[in-house]
C-alpha cells in the first residue's frame, strides 16, 4: 500500500505567496497551516478543535515564522514542499536536496506536540517568532456583510451577528504572552483567556435560566495558548527566540493546551508538565510511534480508480484519499470537525468574483460562525463509516451526548414534555444562536420556542439521523461500550420527545403538525423525513438485543412505530413518486429534494429493495437539480438509486473546487474554506457506487461504471472489511473478513464474478 499512497503526494516546486497556498498537517485535535514564502521564511498557522472563545468563535491560537541565517535560499534556487501522507509529515528542500535545508514538520499523533527538525549541510542560526493579531481588545465587527440574507430572520451569515445586532458589544480580547524568566528562559509561552462569557446570557434569553443556575459555564476560564521551546534557544524579545550559535541540526517543538482553570498558573503548571514530557522522549522514537500510526490509517481503507477518462478517475483516487487525511488532521479533538473550514481557515481578502464583498478578514472569521449546522456536519460523518474511520465519529457523538442534560431540560422548559431535541443549528452545548432565535428574549414572547428564524424553527429531525448514523456505527464496530453509554441515552430521549410531542388523530397515527420540511417547506403536515427517519430509527433500535433495553421501552417503541402515518407516496401522470411530506402550505425557501431523505440517509429505499421505481422516478421528477456543491446531494441519491451516470456525473468536479487555493481539498464552494462538505459528499458518492449495505447484505459495485478499474478496501457492518479488485467489468480479487461473510455479498450491475 505504502507506494500507492505515496502517489498522492502533494508535491509543489515553488514557494507560496501567502495563506491561501498552505498545506494543512494535523494529529486529530492541532492543525498547521504550513507554507514557504518567497524569500524562505517558514511560517504556518496553529489551529485547536477546542480553542473556544467567550463569543463561542473557535479561534486560531497564533501564526510563526521561523527565519534561517545566513538565508539558505534565494529567489530562483530549487525548492520542493512535499505532504508526505505515508508518514503524516511535511517535508520541506530549500535548495537542492543533497545541498541546502531540509525541514521535517509533523503534529505528534500521540501528544499535543508540533515537531520541526531543521537539517543543514550548513551551519544556520534559526529565529523563531510568534507573531499575534490579537493584541488589544477590540469591537466585534461584521466581517461579512452578504446581503439578501433577510428571510426568517438572519440577516446575515454568522452566529456571532446576533451579539452584535442585540447591542451586546461583543469583544474580541487579547492574547497574553508570558514575560520571560529564569524558569522560562529560551521559550515562549502565550494563550487567550476568557474572563467573560455569553453561556449565561445566552440561556437566560432563551428561557432557560433554571438550567443555568445549575450548570457549568463551558465557556468562562477557558484557557488556550502554547509554548515553544527549542535545545540552546535564548530570548530575543517578548515573542522572538533564537539559537544560542548556529547548528546544522535543530529541534523546535510546541505544546498547546486548552483548559478551564480558574487560575491561570494551573494551565501554565499544566502546560510545563505536558511539555516536559514531550521532551523526555526521544525525538526517533516519538516520530516511528507517529509514522506507525499514519501507516495503520492508510492500511484501513483505499479506494484506487484507473480507466476510463485517466483525468476523471485520477482525480477521484487522489483526492478521495486527499479529503479523508485533510478530515483526519481534525477528527479526533474534544469537538468534531467544523464543516465551515474546521482549524484550516485563514485570513484573507474577500475577492470580489467571491459571494463576500471585497474587503480583508482575519485568520479567525469564518462565515456561519462557531456554531454547528447538523445538515452540513453530517457529510464529514457519514463517510468515516465504509472508510473504517470510526475513531473519528466520536467527537461527534460525545458532542451531542454532552448536550443531552441542556436538550432534556430544553424540552422541559419549552414543551413541558419529557424527551429532547437538538437544534439544527446550535452551539455545542445545545443552545440556539442569537441570530436563528431572535431579539425578543423569552421573557417577552407569547411562545419561546418560536425561533424567528423559519428556516430552524421546527427543524428538529437531525437527531433522527444522528440516532441512524449511531446505529450504523454500532452495527459496524459491534462496540457494546458505546450502545450502552451513548446511544442508547440518546435515542431513549429522541424518541421519547416525538412520542410525547405530537397528537394522535382520529386513526389513532401519529399526526406530525405544526412541522416543517427540511429548511425548505415551513408550513407541513406529516413530513417525509420524520416519518422515513422514525421508521428507520426505530426498527434499528427494536433489533438491540433485549439485554440491552427494558421492556417497557421496546413495547413504546413498537407502539410508536405502529401510529406512524404512511410514506407520502403520490402519483403524477401515472407515475408514483415519493413527496416531500403529506401537505404542505406556502413556498420554499431552500433547494433540498425532500422526498429523497427515503434513499439517503434512511435508506428505507434503494438497489435490491422493493419500490425502486418509485424512488428512482422520485429522482427524476425532483424539484432542484444540478446540486453538485457543498451540501448538494445529488450525487449520493443517484449512487443509492443505481443510477450510475448520474452518480458520476460532475463528480470529480467537487474535488476541483479549490479555485484561488493551492491545496485541492481546500474547497471554495460553500460555507468557508476548506467546506469539507464538498469532499464529504464525493466521498461518500464514491464509496456508495462500489459498495451498499443494509443488515447482513453487502452489495457490491451497485452504481460503478463499466469502464472503471478498482482496487478497494472498505468497511461494513458486523466488523467486516471487503478487499476487491474489479479489472475490466470483472471481479478479480475478492476478499471478505471474516470470512464467512462471503455469504452475504451480492455482485450487481453485471459485474462478471471470479473464475471458481
Amino acid at each position: 500500500m505504502k507506494h500507492l499512497v505515496e502517489n498522492y503526494d502533494v508535491i509543489w516546486k515553488s514557494p507560496s505567496q501567502n495563506a491561501a497556498g498552505s498545506m494543512p498537517i494535523g494529529n486529530g485535535d492541532i492543525g498547521l497551516n504550513v507554507w514557504v514564502e518567497e524569500e524562505g521564511d517558514l511560517i504556518f498557522y496553529i489551529g485547536k478543535t477546542d480553542a473556544w472563545d467567550e463569543s463561542h468563535r473557535l479561534l486560531k491560537l497564533g501564526r510563526v515564522r521561523l527565519k534561517l541565517s545566513p538565508n539558505p535560499f534565494e529567489i530562483g534556487m530549487e525548492f520542493e514542499q512535499r505532504l508526505h501522507l505515508i508518514d503524516g509529515e511535511i517535508i520541506i528542500y530549500l535548495g537542492k536536496h543533497d545541498e541546502g535545508v531540509r525541514l521535517r514538520i509533523w503534529v505528534d499523533a500521540y501528544s499535543p506536540v508540533v515537531h520541526i527538525e531543521i537539517k543543514s549541510k550548513q551551519e544556520v542560526n534559526c529565529e523563531v517568532e510568534l507573531e499575534l493579531w490579537r493584541n488589544e481588545a477590540r469591537p466585534m465587527v461584521l466581517e461579512d456583510k452578504r446581503e439578501g440574507r433577510t428571510s426568517g430572520g438572519s440577516d446575515c451569515s454568522h452566529s456571532e451577528q446576533g451579539l452584535i445586532a442585540a447591542g451586546l458589544n461583543p469583544c474580541i480580547t487579547a492574547d497574553t504572552v508570558v514575560p520571560a524568566s529564569s524558569d522560562r528562559a529560551g521559550s515562549l509561552t502565550w494563550y487567550h483567556r476568557n474572563e467573560t462569557s455569553i453561556w449565561n446570557g445566552e440561556l437566560v434569553h432563551q428561557g432557560m435560566e433554571a438550567f443555568a443556575s445549575e450548570a457549568n459555564d463551558p465557556l468562562m476560564h477557558l484557557t488556550t495558548g502554547g509554548k515553544i521551546w527549542g535545545e540552546d534557544f535564548v530570548a530575543v524579545n517578548t515573542t522572538s527566540i533564537k539559537t544560542r550559535q548556529p547548528s546544522t541540526k535543530i529541534h523546535l517543538s510546541a505544546c498547546l493546551l486548552t483548559k478551564q482553570a480558574v487560575d491561570v498558573s494551573d494551565w501554565m503548571s499544566e502546560l510545563d508538565a505536558k511539555a516536559a514530557e514531550a521532551s523526555r522522549i526521544p525525538i526517533e522514537q516519538a516520530r516511528e510511534a507517529h509514522r506507525q500510526w499514519w501507516k495503520s490509517f492508510w492500511e484501513r481503507s483505499w479506494i484506487h480508480v484507473s480507466g476510463g477518462d485517466l483525468h476523471e478517475t485520477e482525480v477521484l483516487s487522489s483526492s478521495w484519499h486527499l479529503h479523508r487525511y485533510t478530515v483526519a488532521c481534525t477528527a479526533r479533538g474534544n469537538f468534531p470537525v467544523k464543516f465551515n473550514g474546521s482549524i484550516f481557515n485563514i485570513d484573507g481578502n474577500h475577492d470580489v468574483l467571491n459571494q463576500f464583498c471585497h474587503q480583508g478578514y482575519d485568520a479567525d472569521f469564518r462565515a456561519w460562525g462557531g456554531c454547528f449546522w447538523f445538515q452540513n456536519q453530517r457529510h464529514i460523518y457519514w463517510p468515516m463509516l465504509a472508510a473504517g474511520d470510526f475513531d473519528g465519529m466520536l467527537p461527534f457523538f460525545k458532542m451531542y451526548l454532552d448536550a443531552l442534560p441542556f436538550a432534556k431540560a430544553h424540552t422541559q422548559a419549552w414543551f413541558q414534555h419529557d424527551g429532547a431535541f437538538f437544534p439544527e443549528t446550535m452551539y455545542f452545548w445545545g443552545g440556539y444562536n442569537r441570530t436563528d432565535y431572535g431579539q425578543l428574549p423569552a421573557s417577552e414572547r407569547t411562545d419561546i420556542s418560536l425561533t424567528d428564524s423559519g428556516y430552524v424553527r421546527r427543524y428538529w429531525q437531525g437527531g433522527l439521523e444522528l440516532l441512524c448514523m449511531m446505529l450504523d456505527y454500532q452495527a459496524h464496530t459491534m462496540n457494546e461500550g458505546f450502545l450502552s453509554t451513548t446511544l442508547l441515552p440518546i435515542a431513549t430521549e429522541i424518541i421519547r420527545f416525538y412520542n410525547e410531542h405530537y397528537p394522535r388523530n382520529s386513526a389513532g397515527k401519529l399526526l406530525i403538525e405544526p412541522a416543517q420540511a427540511l429548511e425548505t417547506l415551513w408550513d407541513v403536515t406529516n413530513p417525509l423525513p420524520e416519518i422515513a427517519g422514525l421508521m428507520k430509527s426505530l426498527n434499528g433500535l427494536l433489533a438491540l438485543s433485549a439485554d440491552h433495553v427494558p421492556q417497557t421501552t421496546k413495547d413504546m417503541w413498537h407502539k410508536l412505530l405502529s401510529e406512524l402515518p404512511p410514506i407520502p407516496v403520490k402519483t403524477v401522470e401515472g407515475k408514483q413518486y415519493i413527496d416531500a411530506c403529506e401537505e404542505s402550505r406556502g413556498e420554499s425557501h431552500n433547494y433540498e429534494n425532500i422526498g429523497l431523505y427515503s434513499v439517503f440517509p434512511y435508506r428505507l429505499f434503494g438497489v435490491n429493495k422493493p419500490g425502486l421505481d418509485i424512488v428512482q422516478n422520485t429522482y427524476w421528477m425532483r424539484t432542484f437539480e444540478g446540486m453538485y456543491k457543498c451540501w448538494g446531494t445529488d450525487n449520493i441519491f443517484a449512487a443509492y438509486l443505481g443510477l450510475t451516470d448520474e452518480a458520476r456525473k460532475n463528480l470529480a468536479m467537487r474535488y476541483t473546487l479549490h479555485d484561488g487555493y493551492r491545496f485541492p481539498t481546500f474547497y471554495v464552494e460553500g460555507d468557508w474554506v476548506p467546506d469539507h462538505d464538498n469532499g464529504g459528499v464525493a466521498q461518500q458518492t464514491l464509496q456508495a457506487m462500489l459498495m451498499q449495505t443494509d443488515g447482513r447484505e453487502i452489495v457490491l459495485f451497485p452504481a460503478w461504471p463499466e469502464e472503471w478499474d478498482v482496487e478497494f478496501k472498505l468497511h461494513a457492518p458486523m466488523n467486516t472489511i471487503v478487499e476487491a479488485k474489479l479489472k475490466g467489468n470483472r471481479l478479480e480479487y475478492l476478499k471478505v473478513e471474516p470470512s464467512w461473510r462471503r455469504e452475504d455479498i451480492v455482485i450487481w450491475n453485471g459485474v462478471k464474478e471470479m473464475s471458481t
